[in-house]
């Protein structure tokens, strides 16, 4: 009997095969679900740094800058831990809360931070430094200064502060330094010029004035001490906001032009724009003509402690002169009468040389301008002013 080939094994079905459209769907659905997490963490990606740059922008908004670009955008390089241009040098010390331009210290507390890696800076701490407003773009603006905005005068550079004491009179390098530090901005220098053309920063009687090997040799210790001019023209080139008053003692002529030639040569050295920002005091009617024969000062300062002007024949002579701004005298010559006419025509008046805040209160309320001292700062001037109407004496460390 013929076996049937279906029964010779067993029987197996095929499995049912799925719709070919099924299986696409499952596929493009996995598709969806990968893209979905990838666009998801694209769009967390973005959202995080859109969150920073807004974040940053804020930032900017609020005053801070990028150190590095800002210090590009004024003409600085890296170089060894600091920043450096053609003149001077930059440290930022930003874990010590400190700041260096050359050798003047600058507190930078609360000032910097870092910010997704890049340091910070506010924009009115790097001004202070270098007389520029820099923004976050990259723009940079140079500051305007003028004496006036100053009512303290540091007297022959201002006190010298050390382990033995207070020094007044220095006219030293260290005097400078510290004053600029400490908030001082104009400072009254004298001069004298040695028999062999070398110009001083110090007091002393140029009629018998030797050479200056033998001057060195007649005050020991000066050359440790003193401040050279061409220094004194370097620091008045890296702070755009300091301003000198020549104090030449001499109504001579010649010993005038001496001193002021030699000093408009060390500031040709740097920048012969330097000079704007020297105010000659002149000790007579007329010496004026001498000083602009030299340069054209836009301001000069006529000092009364040499003259015996009258208080009329003052007030005549600053009429005649625009170019004479502010008048120096003695605190007893500023009573309220002249220093109300000198003030009708636009003078500021100083005087000199004020370290007693209640004489400093005194003079400022019959109208006195800006004192000339050895020991008091813009924070006492600023005291004051605040306190001079009230009847009370101020005293340091007043609200």
């Amino acid at each position: 009997m013929e076996q049937d080939k279906n029964a010779a094994g067993p029987q197996h079905d095929k499995a049912p095969q799925k719709p070919a459209g099924r299986r696409q769907l499952r596929q493009i659905v996995a598709l969806v679900c990968i893209v979905a997490v990838v666009v998801g963490a694209l769009a967390g990606v973005l959202s995080y740094h859109g969150a920073k740059k807004a974040a940053l922008r804020q930032q900017y908004a609020a005053g801070w800058v990028p150190l590095a670009p800002a210090m590009e955008a004024l003409g600085f390089w890296e170089e060894n831990g600091g920043y450096t241009n053609a003149i001077y040098r930059v440290v930022f010390q930003t874990e010590d809360q400190v700041a260096y331009k050359d050798r003047f210290r600058y507190s930078l507390a609360g000032n910097t931070q870092v910010w997704d890696g890049q340091t910070l800076i506010r924009a009115e701490t790097l001004a202070a430094m270098l007389h520029y407003q820099v923004d976050a773009q990259g723009g940079a603006v140079p500051l305007e200064y003028h004496w006036g905005d100053y009512r303290t005068v540091a007297h022959a550079t201002g006190a010298e502060y050390s382990e033995a004491g207070i020094q007044n009179y220095p006219n030293s390098h260290d005097a400078l330094v510290q004053n600029y530090e400490m908030g001082q901005r104009v400072f009254e220098v004298d001069f004298l010029a040695t028999a062999d053309g070398h110009l001083l920063v110090g007091r002393g009687e140029e009629a018998d004035n030797p050479p200056y090997s033998q001057w060195l040799a007649e005050h020991p210790g000066f050359a440790e001490k003193a401040l050279p001019v061409d220094d004194l023209m370097y620091f008045m080139y890296i702070h755009k906001d300091m301003f000198i008053i020549t104090d030449t003692k001499t109504k001579d002529y010649d010993q005038n032009i001496t001193q002021l030639t030699l000093l408009r040569q060390a500031a040709e050295k740097y920048d012969i724009a330097i000079m704007d920002r020297i105010i000659p005091q002149i000790y007579f009617r007329g010496m004026q003509h001498w000083v602009r024969e030299i340069y054209d000062f836009p301001e000069i300062v006529y000092t009364l402690y040499a003259t015996d002007d009258t208080p009329e024949d003052v007030l005549g002579f600053i009429r005649q002169e625009e170019g004479v701004t502010a008048v120096a005298m003695w605190p007893n010559m500023a009573t309220e009468e002249f220093v109300a006419a000198l003030d009708a025509l636009g003078r500021r008046v100083y005087v000199h040389t004020v370290n007693d805040l209640a004489e400093a209160a005194e003079c400022m309320r019959r109208g006195v301008y800006g004192l000339y001292t050895d020991t008091l700062y813009k924070e006492d001037a600023d005291r004051i002013l605040q306190y001079c109407y009230s009847g009370d004496v101020p005293a340091r460390g007043a609200p």
